[in-house]
């Protein structure tokens, strides 16, 4: 990781939700992309295997089942989401953190997505709008691009101006 500081992590705990503490921590766009891109490359690193290929794929095979709401399954592997959406087709896994910051990994696109939220949570896109962003990006990249792409607002407050 280029970018990051050691002061950039810290435990956070919600004993409502789980027993473990979480460790959150802040990461450049930059720095996630690369994340991304070595589990997108199985693990290698300029050449050099720096994570055992079994483990990427093993912790990318869904072992847990959620539904989110009561329509959307999602599955959990090892640190990985899985998407079982319009995504899957596209072999998607995704890390998940604070505030909707995301990496979305799209192996049969050869494809990285990274989105990062504002620490502000009353600016920037969210959760499945980011999704909408990632979805036309896909059908640009596969070329099927509608002529009038929906426009995202983006929510801004004035203090930020």
């Amino acid at each position: 990781m280029q970018d990051y500081e050691a002061r950039w992590g810290h435990y956070f705990s919600q004993p409502w939700r789980s027993e473990h503490p979480s460790y959150n921590i802040w990461m450049s766009a930059r720095d996630l992309a690369r994340f991304g891109l070595l589990y997108l490359r199985n693990g290698r690193w300029k050449g050099n295997q720096v994570i055992p290929s079994s483990w990427i794929e093993t912790s990318i095979k869904p072992r847990f089942k959620y539904v989110i709401g009561r329509e959307i399954p999602v599955h959990y592997g090892l640190l990985w989401w899985i998407k079982g959406n319009e995504l899957e087709k596209y072999d998607t896994f995704l890390a998940s953190g604070t505030g909707s910051q995301s990496i979305i990994v799209l192996p049969k696109l050869d494809l990285v997505f990274v989105h990062r939220a504002s620490r502000d949570y009353n600016q920037g896109v969210y959760g499945l709008d980011a999704e909408k962003i990632l979805l036309q990006l896909i059908d640009a990249k596969t070329q099927n691009a509608s002529s009038n792409p929906e426009l995202i607002p983006v929510n801004w407050s004035q203090e930020s101006e």
